[in-house]
């Protein structure tokens, strides 16, 4: 025969691994029925997920990632096995031709997502034949996923070679059993390891010199990286500081061999439906006696020899039980020892002739040749169009020709109403053509069909996601994520709406997921980014966009992006770089070009940073904050006259207020000249922010009997400042989420009589509420040190020092009001009570040296400053400056001033 076992799970191995590595029961399986197939002279395939091609020990290894399933019927195959994965089956067969016999070897127990897609008829029926590995799963099978008994056989797995014949030289067994006696635990963690643990204390205090080995981990599944060093670390760490344990995780069968052939006991107290157990059956061929529960297979499995108990451990009887009966094999060694060795050399002879890979090999190729003479268990033919029929829709859709895919399913479906394909198929066209109902019918029939195909719960879940029945769509997602735990599009999904509900932490926690699955997508780490800056985890973010410019080095959002967290760590000089990366991969990004010129700003380049705003005004003419940003630059630029800041701010107002003027009302406020003023406040610095703090005492000194207080707050982080100013307040809207026109609304029906901006032309501002005019009153003071240019804006407050009289008026489109004294109102005691101001000595007494310092933002730091700062260093012997400046360039180029006036050395940094 021609004979290929298809294992279609992602797993590496050959038929050689299970000598070499540790290798899970299945594989291992498939790896010794292989060898015996080919050892029988048949020709025999094993193709697996492997990255090994070729014959070895006459089997030929192919890998799906180069071989594809509709090139099966190039093997010209008798046979073909398909391992444990169920839902390949269809197309398996279809690929086989006319001669080919399609089996499912069954290890798994219908409990598990593997073999749900038995559920679907077709996919069932798919199959001439299944081979179970017990009869309890057979019957199970039959039972759960209406298969024909008929159809079935029960052919049982066996022992690896090295476990065959251990003790056929006639040497006793007991003989070879070490003193003290071992227990041995030769499983997966999650298969009552921890039950055993709790149990071993008590065992081992009615036999004091037992002790207890543990083989066991995740490495036998190849995926020991991630379950091993986090789910299961803590209970192998436990293993380990056990008394009386030693812990020695997965080992390749020669190695347990020799370990089992020395042992006394398997303790397994399975918690797990074992549908059949080569673990047990090798413990047996290597005689130990075995004490289990009686879960799923295991009493068919050991056949009368083993000590079997009920499988509930919750229950302290069952745990006394299990302690009892493992106290008594190992006492019995002692008491009886004839008894046990006639006993052990029985169980195994039985091992030896039941359960060995050349036995079961015969069994295979008996049915396999039973299979052949039959006539399929359905219509190949039938089978064959539907398949031609899905794969042209396919075909057609994916070429989109949308018209022909939905005619080419619903020809199949007339044929076959129950071809979950091809309804699926249609659902998702009929959803993409905006008919969000019928597709959610079609899919919901395919979910009925089969609800245990992930693609198609997936499907379902965009529908739901898209009919606003997110908690639908959710559940769906988280199905098809324990379906498969490895699809990838399914944690996209539920992150997505995760995210719309504002569940950023466990939105994240499936993007991660997502993008541990595709690391390649560099718009998926992008995404990650910017949810991981919301959440003010920055460095997370600056991460996840590295990660994408990995992918994608020119990848413009995600430059630009991680060009605006390394602002929000100050590291203006990196955003730099980052940024103008960004603007030459995309130069039609105005938002781009806004934030590498304030970014520029930050470092100094003032010029540079100027033509960037100008560029960003050019790509978007109504970038209304790139335009209030430039007019800040022009405030701090060397160079730059009052004059030059008019012009600009005259702009803005015809681009950006003027177009409103037909917005603006006629004010009817009550002229009662006994009434209170109601004042108005709009700012988005109700916060600690230094101009919030300068507001502060204003606020709390303000008279009440004669004005009424209400504040417009834009402040886009609220903090404890907030809530000062909340109480300070005699009416409080936040208007953050509130556009200009609303706003302005909610200023009129307030009936504000002065309406104060605090903003001017710094970030945030609602300069176009002002715009509008919902004040008779509008004047602008406090958080700038210049005008707005707004026509509608009447007055500015400011100080004889800002604006001396007779000298600035023409500065400004604003009438100016100058307070007596100060523009400023500041009061230590909001930053800090006064009891808390420690006042210490003059530090140039103790240090022998002035210290000059600036702490102010850098931008307002310009070359001719810091010109001025040497000379007066190079003046003042052993004087010092401390200054707050960026890292990297910008620090260099001061130096480099300083140089030039000999005091480099005398300059120190610091960081926000």
């Amino acid at each position: 025969m021609r004979i290929a076992l298809l294992d279609f799970l992602k797993r590496d191995y050959t038929v050689q691994t299970s000598r070499e590595a540790p290798l899970g029961g299945s594989p291992s399986a498939v790896s010794h029925l292989a060898l015996e197939f080919a050892a029988l002279g048949h020709a025999t395939f094993l193709i697996n997920f492997g990255s090994t091609s070729g014959n070895i020990r006459g089997v030929e290894h192919l890998s799906w990632n180069h071989f594809k399933i509709g090139q099966l019927g190039t093997l010209d195959l008798d046979a073909a096995i398909v391992i444990q994965a169920a839902g390949r089956g269809k197309d398996v067969k279809a690929a086989l031709g006319r001669k080919g016999r399609l089996v499912l070897w069954g290890q798994d127990g219908t409990d598990q997502p593997t073999v749900w897609p038995l559920y679907e008829p077709g996919e069932r029926d798919a199959y001439d034949g299944m081979a179970m590995v017990s009869r309890w799963q057979a019957e199970e099978y039959a039972r759960e996923f209406s298969v024909d008994p008929s159809r079935i056989a029960v052919i049982g797995n066996a022992i690896a070679p090295v476990f065959a014949g251990l003790f056929s030289d006639g040497k006793s067994i007991l003989g070879q059993k070490t003193r003290p006696p071992w227990l041995v635990y030769a499983s997966v963690p999650y298969r009552g390891l921890e039950v055993l643990l709790d149990m071993f204390p008590e065992i081992r205090a009615q036999v004091p010199d037992a002790r207890l080995a543990i083989f066991s981990s995740m490495k036998i599944y190849q995926n020991a990286a991630g379950s091993d060093s986090d789910r299961y670390r803590p209970l192998y760490e436990r293993a380990r500081q056990t008394a009386g344990v030693e812990y020695f995780g997965s080992v390749p069968q020669p190695e347990l061999a020799q370990w089992l052939q020395k042992a006394s006991v398997l303790a397994y107290p399975n918690t797990y439906r074992e549908t059949s157990c080569i673990a047990v059956m090798e413990a047996m061929a290597a005689g130990c006696r075995v004490v289990t529960s009686d879960l799923g297979a295991l009493p068919e499995t050991t056949a009368g020899f083993a000590r079997l108990v009920p499988p509930d451990f919750q229950n302290p009887a069952n745990r006394r039980q299990f302690v009892d009966e493992t106290v008594a094999v190992l006492r019995e060694a002692q008491t009886d020892p004839n008894g046990v060795e006639k006993f052990l050399r029985g169980q195994v002879d039985f091992v030896n002739q039941n359960y060995t890979w050349p036995n079961r090999a015969q069994e295979w190729l008996t049915w396999l040749a039973r299979l052949e003479s039959r006539e399929p268990a359905f219509s190949r033919e039938s089978l064959t169009e539907a398949y031609e029929s899905i794969q042209a829709a396919t075909a057609h859709y994916q070429a989109g020709r949308r018209a022909e895919a939905e005619a080419a399913c619903r020809r199949v479906l007339e044929k076959f109403p129950d071809h979950v394909e091809a309804m699926n198929l249609l659902g998702v066209m009929v959803f993409q053509a905006g008919r969000g109902e019928a597709a959610l019918e079609l899919i919901q029939r395919a979910v009925k069909l089969n609800p245990h195909r992930p693609d198609v719960q997936v499907n379902l879940g965009l529908v739901l996601a898209n009919l606003r029945r997110d908690a639908d769509a959710m559940a769906a997602f988280e199905l098809a994520i324990r379906l498969r735990p490895d699809f990838a599009e399914a944690y996209q999904n539920l992150a997505l709406i995760l995210f719309n509900k504002g569940d950023s932490e466990p939105a994240i926690a499936a993007l991660k997921q997502y993008l541990r699955l595709r690391p390649k997508d560099a718009d998926g780490w992008n995404s990650l980014g910017i949810h991981s800056q919301r959440q003010k985890s920055v460095e997370e973010a600056i991460a996840a966009y590295q990660n994408a410019l990995a992918v994608n080095p020119d990848h413009p959002q995600a430059l630009y992006n991680l060009g605006l967290a390394l602002r929000a760590q100050n590291r203006w000089g990196d955003a730099v770089e980052v940024l103008r990366r960004a603007v030459k991969v995309h130069d039609d990004f105005p938002d781009a070009h806004n934030n590498l010129a304030s970014a520029l700003k930050h470092v100094g380049e003032f010029d540079e940073a100027e033509r960037e705003y100008r560029r960003a005004l050019q790509l978007r003419p109504d970038f209304v904050e790139a335009h209030s940003n430039l007019i800040m630059l022009l405030h701090y630029a060397p160079g730059k006259t009052p004059a030059d800041i008019l012009v600009e701010m005259r702009r803005w107002n015809e681009s950006h207020a003027a177009p409103l003027r037909r917005l603006i009302h006629t004010c009817d406020n009550d002229r009662d000249p006994n009434r209170r003023l109601r004042i108005g406040y709009v700012s988005p610095d109700f916060t600690g922010h230094i101009v919030g703090l300068n507001l502060l005492p204003l606020f709390k000194n303000h008279d009440r009997e004669s004005f009424e207080i209400f504040c417009y707050s834009n402040s886009q982080i609220p903090d404890a400042f907030t809530d000062v100013f909340r109480g300070a307040a005699n009416v409080w809207h936040d208007i953050r989420k509130i556009d200009d026109e609303s706003a302005a609304e909610l200023i009129r029906r307030d009936r504000i009589d002065i309406l104060v901006d605090l903003a001017g032309h710094t970030a945030y501002n609602r300069l176009l509420i002002f715009a509008r005019k919902p004040a008779p009153v509008q004047a602008t003071f406090g958080g700038y040190p210049g005008g707005t240019g707004l026509e509608t804006m009447d007055w500015r407050l400011t100080d004889p020092h800002l604006d001396p009289p007779g000298r600035t008026e023409n500065h400004y489109t604003e009438k100016l009001q100058r307070l007596p004294d100060s523009f400023w109102c500041y009061d230590p005691e909001a930053m800090a009570p006064a009891a808390e101001l420690n006042v210490e000595p003059l530090p140039a007494l103790r240090n022998g040296y002035v210290m000059f310092g600036c702490l102010n933002n850098f931008v307002k730091v310009t070359q001719p400053v810091l010109r001025a700062w040497a000379q007066v260093l190079a003046g003042i012997p052993n004087s010092r400056l401390l200054m707050l400046a960026p890292e990297g360039k910008v620090r260099q180029d001061i130096l480099q001033i300083f140089a030039t006036a000999g005091v480099a050395g005398r300059v120190e940094f610091i960081g926000h």
